[in-house]
């Protein structure tokens, strides 16, 4: 454990950001592990300053670690460089620039600049908190509520849920420890934030749970209806994966 700690100071010392409280490293190395799963081409020294920016977010908005590691793979496959896009993606979770000019972005966040939006410690928070409000307000349905951070519509959703839990299956078969709900209580905040009694009477709508995948296979024959056939068990798999047995912690 305790050279483990070393390789996180000696990374986190090429970085522009400040090492964690000792009692987050571990949670931070597991992280940095995360990612390198999910993108094996990152040096360790990015992959670990990440690591810090999406352990802080998850902390600060109650959001998963996993997920934000697998949107941040789908949006960009963490290159932080990436110039804007056509619709206004901005930053390494691809941001769409019109947040700069939400009100409730602002109230939260005060005004931001591009170059601001661009780093992706700022990325990473303000990715949490769409996500955050996402998994509050989201409407009931078959697919989990990060669906949405990409498209509204269904059709749009599902593929984009195909891809981003290609990503979580990934970490969950060779990254546990990041995966795990040890994992998402190291990045609950310290003190328990009161949950609003829309939120509290639908703590399991934000899971494709089995009971719903009917509609989700539909949704996927309606998508790829001559392959369907030679895709059916994957799907299935895939959404099965999602659903994380709805006991642990809401993905």
């Amino acid at each position: 454990m305790k050279r483990a700690g070393y390789i996180l100071l000696a990374l986190v010392s090429t970085t522009a950001i400040a090492a964690p409280k000792e009692e987050s490293m571990q949670e931070v190395l597991k992280i940095a592990h995360g990612i390198s799963v999910v993108q094996p081409r990152l040096a360790d020294s990015d992959a670990v300053s990440y690591a810090i920016g999406i352990h802080r977010a998850s902390k600060l908005y109650n959001v998963h670690p996993s997920i934000l590691i697998a949107i941040t793979q789908q949006e960009s496959g963490f290159r932080a460089h990436l110039p804007r896009g056509p619709a206004g993606e901005i930053g390494i979770c691809q941001i769409l620039d019109n947040w700069l000019r939400n009100p409730r972005f602002i109230a939260h966040f005060g005004k931001m600049t591009v170059n601001e939006l661009k780093k992706p410690a700022t990325s990473f928070k303000v990715a949490a908190w769409i996500l955050a409000d996402l998994k509050d307000n989201s409407v009931s349905g078959p697919l989990p509520f990060w669906s949405f951070y990409n498209s509204r519509e269904f059709k749009n959703r599902f593929k984009y849920f195909l891809k981003v839990t290609k990503n979580l299956s990934n970490l969950r078969k060779n990254a546990p420890a990041v995966y795990s709900s040890t994992v998402m209580v190291a990045s609950v905040k310290a003190e328990p934030v009161p949950m609003a009694s829309k939120q509290a009477r639908n703590t399991t709508r934000e899971v494709a749970t089995d009971r719903k995948l009917p509609s989700a296979v539909k949704a996927a024959r309606l998508l790829h209806p001559k392959r369907l056939s030679r895709r059916e068990r994957a799907d299935r798999r895939l959404i099965k994966t999602a659903s994380l047995g709805g006991s642990e912690y809401d993905i």
